[in-house]
C-alpha cells in the first residue's frame, strides 16, 4: 500500500457485535494498527446458569433473578 493510505475493515457478526481493526499509513516504516474485539458474553452466562440450575445449586427463583439481571446488562 502506499504512504498516507488506510485501509479499515469492519465485521458485523450479530447484534451489538462490532469487531474492527485499522492499519494507518502502511508503507516500510511508521505504521499503527488498531485492533478492537467485542465478544457476546451472554450465552456462556446462559449455560453456566442452566449448569447450575440443572445441579441443584440455584434454585428456580435465584435461576429467575439471575436472567433477569443479565437481560439488564444486555447492551443496546
Amino acid at each position: 500500500m502506499r504512504d498516507n493510505q488506510q485501509s479499515r475493515h469492519q465485521v458485523h457478526s450479530g447484534e451489538g457485535d462490532a469487531n474492527t481493526s485499522q492499519i494507518s499509513e502502511s508503507g516500510n516504516s511508521n505504521v499503527d494498527v488498531h485492533v478492537s474485539i467485542q465478544v457476546d458474553t451472554k450465552p456462556i452466562a446462559m449455560a453456566m446458569l442452566y449448569s447450575l440450575l440443572a445441579s441443584g445449586k440455584l434454585t428456580p427463583q435465584e435461576f429467575a433473578e439471575a436472567i433477569q439481571r443479565i437481560e439488564e446488562y444486555q447492551s443496546p
